[in-house]
């Protein structure tokens, strides 16, 4: 009928199967699309925290094997934890704790704390030397002094009978002579009175020094054939003794008690002490002293070297040294190296 609307199937036809399968591949591409897209937007929000730690702990391993610096097999770093010396917060680990644990880590000494890595699994950054604070001072070469030995073997049967065990010198002369470091003379008496020459004296230091000897000296009055040239020589070698100006030794002469102290001083290395004059109060006669032996003899009585007889605070330094004099010095002297026991003596100057 002519006005009327054309008369249309209210039921449309079914798809063809052409068109389904358009349809569906449509709508695969649009969600594979979708769903690459949010996975990117969710690495971005999370740092891939899961898969970043597990990344971590397989790079540590092989680092480890690999000995790559920096990386630590004894503590891996586990799935989702921080990586070592980053600034991100471990879990469980409050921004409070957090930063306690900084101060602390500040407060330790930065040779105990490792610097962090410039990447997760590579070798860590070699920081620059700290400019900051002093090297260390060089150790200064000090040439070796004499080796000073003191024998060990004991035979307590050696005696003196003009040294018996009430003599004010026995303990210094009975442990010497045991270790065989100094005997008498010909009629077995030591003669603990008769003065020492300079011959003597250096006699006696060779039982102890084992200095090189050259068996040559430079002086004039010391020949090849002298008894004592060997240990002169050994002496003047160690720094104990020296010659005179016009090139002698003069080993017939006298040593006085200042001589004796001035050489073990020197030859022993004793240190010197900061205030001279007070180390020399204790002597009655120190206005006898030179000003230039002042130190060495100050230096050996700090060091407790100095042994007075009869009256201890009596120095008498131009007096010539006597044999019980020059031992119970040297034995003091020896004392020093802890190679020898402490003697109780009233006449030992205290320092």
């Amino acid at each position: 009928m002519a006005g009327q609307p054309p008369n249309h199937d209210s039921n449309p036809s079914p798809l063809s199967l052409e068109e389904l399968i358009a349809l569906f591949v449509a709508f695969s591409v649009v969600g594979v699309l979708l769903w690459w897209s949010l996975g990117r937007r969710s690495e971005s929000w999370t740092g891939q925290t899961s898969l970043l730690g597990t990344r971590i702990e397989q790079l540590s391993q092989i680092g480890s094997a690999n000995g790559t610096p920096g990386v630590s097999a004894s503590s891996p770093v586990e799935p989702g934890m921080a990586a070592p010396n980053s600034t991100a917060t471990p879990k469980g680990v409050t921004n409070e704790t957090a930063t306690t644990i900084e101060k602390r880590a500040d407060s330790k000494s930065t040779a105990a704390i490792p610097g962090p890595a410039s990447t997760v699994a590579g070798p860590a950054t070699v920081a620059p030397p700290d400019l900051s604070r002093p090297l260390p001072a060089a150790t200064a070469v000090v040439p070796p002094g004499p080796t000073i030995i003191v024998p060990t073997t004991v035979d307590p049967t050696v005696t003196f009978p003009d040294v018996p065990p009430t003599h004010w010198a026995y303990p210094f002369v009975n442990e010497m002579a045991k270790r065989g470091m100094i005997a008498g003379v010909g009629d077995g008496t030591f003669k603990p009175d008769q003065p020492v020459n300079r011959a003597q004296y250096a006699a006696l230091l060779s039982e102890v020094l084992s200095a090189p000897r050259s068996g040559k000296t430079p002086f004039s009055d010391v020949k090849a054939g002298f008894w004592a040239t060997q240990s002169i020589a050994g002496a003047v070698e160690g720094g104990f003794v020296k010659g005179y100006p016009d090139q002698t030794f003069q080993p017939n002469a006298p040593m006085t008690k200042m001589q004796v102290l001035l050489s073990l001083a020197n030859g022993f290395g004793l240190p010197k002490p900061a205030g001279v004059n007070d180390a020399l109060q204790s002597f009655a006669d120190r206005d006898q002293l030179p000003e230039w032996a002042k130190p060495a003899v100050a230096a050996a009585t700090q060091a407790g070297v100095v042994v007075n007889y009869p009256d201890v605070n009596q120095f008498r330094p131009n007096q010539a040294a006597t044999r019980i004099e020059v031992v119970a010095m040297l034995y003091q002297a020896l004392k020093t190296t802890g190679q020898l026991p402490a003697i109780q003596s009233p006449y030992i100057v205290q320092p």
